[in-house]
């Protein structure tokens, strides 16, 4: 996993969560804008419309509100501009309107109209925002109780009127240009805030990417010292290790059968030089790679011949091994390196299974490539250490060379693939490897 711990990284990483924080805060900011322009925009156009009724009411009483034709006169002479008003009776039959063509038609009345003088209702309706009020007769006798209402041919259109419904109405659209501006600087801020989002997301890739290329550069230079150092271990201790293994070897078989005493030192020389050699010969491996030879392979033939391999390993140290890949699975891989990476995990997962546990390998085909899992029912590997153990020489194992998962990462780097752990659903850890087609 790319690392992103210079001092570069932090501060694109700190540069990446302000430009987010801004972000957010430019939404935020527009959203409570754009509700306190609308709740003030309805507040006002509410205000508006009332003091729009009341100008009427008073000017109908001016006139002499007791018959139609003196109110039809008046809306004659009104700026419609404004809106339009309508003079209705207490059953919504219409007296008189700034649209002359709505005289004797019937309107609807919200509910609880008529309503005790001096209340407003609103209502909005077809993009206009509507206040009625209760008035009694304009020539001055009392109104009828609230919520009466006489029949609609009490004194018919031209009156005289018991009691009027005065409603006044405005266009909602036409005043609430101030919401319109708000509504059109959210949608610009949030558009900013995209484009904050976008950076930063450029930004973290760009570091990541930067990260990555720092660690291929660490890793090849490890490598390149790991060459060197190969090619003084191959002249400078392989040839005298395989002579002292001869010595001990030609000694293990002349000593006489009961000499013991002699027997068991000479043999542990031999096993601790055949431990050494296969330490140079991994080192060797993965210090010098090759490139791989890609071929159309059939993944589950090569881990179904991993599982046989493997087999006899297994059941010396009493785990179970079951290998789950029914062909086809095709892959394009060089078999020799993919076997060596199915090998390597399978061993792997035997060494960190209990007695009586059971080792899965599992293959299966997908778009593009295929799947590879070897999960075992060990301890597990600690979320810390997960990068360290496909470091070279990095192991737990007691005559563990540490190159074993190394090498392994190395050929699936190799093959464009990507080599993960993760834990295993019914614990311990699983080994996954994904192959492209």
């Amino acid at each position: 996993m790319p690392r992103s711990n210079t001092p570069g990284s932090r501060a694109l990483l700190v540069l990446a969560a302000t430009v987010v924080l801004l972000a957010v805060a430019l939404v935020i900011t527009g959203v409570i804008s754009a509700r306190t322009a609308t709740q003030n925009a309805h507040e006002g156009l509410r205000a508006r419309v009332a003091e729009r009724l009341w100008a009427v009411t008073s000017g109908a009483r001016a006139v002499g509100g007791e018959r139609a034709q003196p109110l039809i006169d008046f809306l004659a002479e009104l700026d419609t501009r404004d809106g339009s008003v309508r003079f209705m009776l207490l059953d919504g039959t219409v007296i008189a309107s700034t649209s002359p063509d709505e005289r004797g038609t019937r309107q609807q009345l919200p509910d609880g109209m008529p309503r005790p003088a001096g209340e407003v209702v609103f209502g909005e309706a077809d993009g206009l925002l509507t206040a009625w009020a209760s008035t009694p007769m304009l020539g001055g006798r009392r109104p009828p109780p609230p919520h009466h209402r006489p029949p609609p041919h009490h004194g018919g259109i031209d009156g005289p009127f018991p009691g009027l419904v005065i409603a006044a109405s405005v266009p909602i659209e036409d005043s609430l240009i101030g919401v319109t501006e708000a509504r059109t600087q959210l949608a610009l801020s949030i558009a900013a805030a995209l484009l904050l989002l976008i950076v930063a997301g450029v930004a973290i890739g760009a570091n990541r990417r930067a990260a990555r290329l720092r660690d291929e550069v660490e890793r090849k230079q490890r490598l390149a010292s790991l060459g060197q150092l190969a090619a003084i271990l191959a002249h400078e201790v392989r040839t005298p290790v395989a002579a002292v293994r001869g010595f001990a070897q030609v000694l293990l078989e002349r000593l006489p059968t009961d000499e013991v005493r002699l027997k068991d030192p000479a043999d542990r020389i031999v096993r601790e030089t055949d431990r050494l050699g296969r330490l140079v010969d991994d080192l060797l491996g993965y210090a010098r790679p090759t490139a791989p030879a890609f071929q159309d392979a059939e993944l589950a033939d090569l881990a179904t011949d991993s599982a046989e391999r493997m087999a006899l390993i297994a059941e010396a140290r009493d785990v179970r091994l079951l290998c789950d890949a029914v062909p086809p699975i095709p892959a394009r891989v060089d078999p020799g390196r993919i076997t060596q990476v199915i090998d390597n995990l399978v061993l792997n997962a035997i060494q960190a299974s209990p007695a009586g546990e059971t080792v899965v390998i599992r293959a299966e085909p997908q778009r593009g490539g295929a799947l590879l899992e070897v999960a075992d029912r060990g301890a597990g590997v600690p979320e810390s250490e997960r990068d360290a153990i496909f470091e070279p020489f990095h192991t737990d194992k007691a005559g563990g060379t540490g190159l074993g998962l190394a090498v392994c990462r190395r050929i699936a780097d190799e093959h464009g693939a990507e080599l993960s752990i993760h834990d295993n659903p019914g614990g311990g850890a699983l080994f996954r490897v994904q192959l492209l087609g």
